[in-house]
């Protein structure tokens, strides 16, 4: 499946690591420290998008 879903260069709603493109969801926590991040619905991994770079901060919960 991931040929269907992967396209070159990560979509800001793109996983960077399964690339899903359909559960991906955004992760705000109250206390401002984890503004940004967001979470895989899929493989939850966690990451914060910066401009176009992607920066991991949990891989992927399924292996």
């Amino acid at each position: 499946m991931r040929g269907v879903t992967h396209q070159h260069g990560l979509n800001t709603n793109e996983c960077p690591i399964c690339h899903s493109i359909d559960q991906v969801q955004l992760d705000i926590h109250a206390d401002g420290f984890a503004s940004g991040l967001e979470e895989c619905g899929v493989c939850g991994a966690l990451w914060s998008q910066d401009g176009r770079t992607p920066r991991l901060v949990h891989g992927a919960t399924w292996g």
